[in-house]
């Protein structure tokens, strides 16, 4: 089930991006902002993606998958919640950094276009 964030799934949330060797030295991750959101399975947060939301885009800061879920399709699901939360507030475009290939290679599947030096992404959602 893909829902929003509450701060008692924050500890999870910090745990994925740690499992994940994407935090950051001095970066406190101890709250998320809107748009954050969960794929729970099972009572377990198995997937999470934050987006900060603006116009003309808005940029997705992450998108983590516990590694025992990668290729079962949350990272896809969550991408896809997150696009329909976007278009409901008309917001014509989100963006992605991202140095990881697979990442990449589901995000341009999903439309996304390579901009920049191939660790950019953006998808046109209007």
């Amino acid at each position: 089930m893909i829902r929003p964030a509450t701060p008692a799934d924050f500890p999870s949330i910090r745990g994925l991006l740690d499992v994940n060797k994407m935090l950051r030295p001095g970066v406190r991750y101890t709250e998320f902002s809107p748009l954050c959101l969960v794929y729970e399975r099972h009572g377990l947060i198995v997937g999470a993606l934050q987006v900060l939301m603006g116009k003309p885009y808005s940029s997705v800061e992450f998108l983590a998958v516990a590694p025992q879920h990668v290729a079962k399709g949350y990272g896809t699901r969550l991408f896809d919640a997150a696009e329909l939360v976007l278009r409901a507030y008309d917001i014509p475009a989100m963006v992605m950094g991202t140095e990881n290939a697979e990442v990449a290679d589901m995000l341009v599947r999903r439309g996304a276009e390579v901009v920049g030096r191939g660790t950019a992404l953006i998808k046109v959602l209007s």
